[in-house]
């Protein structure tokens, strides 16, 4: 209800779609978001009705839209996805503009990791699509020292080389 005027603030239409207007907790009295779940295990279920899957049929989705005037959509995405028809599926993640989101990662059934890549053959796979491109683990935090620490894998169609540095402002470009 709406406090002193005690409007109710939700519908059921016609096909039976529900409408709430304001928060909403579940196992909570006074909801902090508009989707308030407490319990000593809370968690939300998305759960596909379907009795079959096939390679690329999706489970279940999570978008993140916006509506901002000049580019309004989904703007990222998790979608969990049948690799085939044997119950494996994938996590891919994707972001972008607004309804253009690209998928950037992906893990798979087996663990693998890929950024880039839908076919990740390592544990982790990481593909630019780039002629030079760079793998970079960098120290922020280097206690007033002014020294950082990085470990660049680089490569290119000409040269690939592997550099650990550790020093003041080491940049491998």
């Amino acid at each position: 209800n709406n406090g002193s005027t005690n409007e109710l603030k939700f519908e059921i239409d016609g096909d039976g779609d529900a409408y709430f207007n304001g928060k909403v907790g579940i196992n909570e009295n006074s909801p902090d978001a508009p989707l308030h779940i407490t319990g000593g295990l809370p968690h939300i279920r998305l759960e596909n009705s379907g009795t079959s899957a096939s390679a690329n049929d999706i489970f279940g989705q999570i978008d993140f839209k916006h509506n901002d005037s000049d580019d309004a959509g989904v703007t990222a995405a998790i979608k969990c996805i049948a690799e085939d028809n044997a119950g494996n599926s994938f996590l891919a993640f994707y972001n972008g503009d607004g309804g253009d989101a690209d998928e950037r990662l992906r893990i798979t059934s087996t663990g693998k990791v890929g950024i880039g890549t839908d076919d990740p053959q390592k544990n982790l796979d990481i593909y630019t699509g780039r002629s030079h491109s760079s793998l970079r683990l960098h120290n922020l935090n280097n206690g007033g020292t002014g020294y950082d620490s990085e470990l660049s894998l680089l490569g290119s169609a000409s040269n690939s080389e592997m550099r650990i540095n550790m020093g003041v402002n080491s940049d491998p470009d």
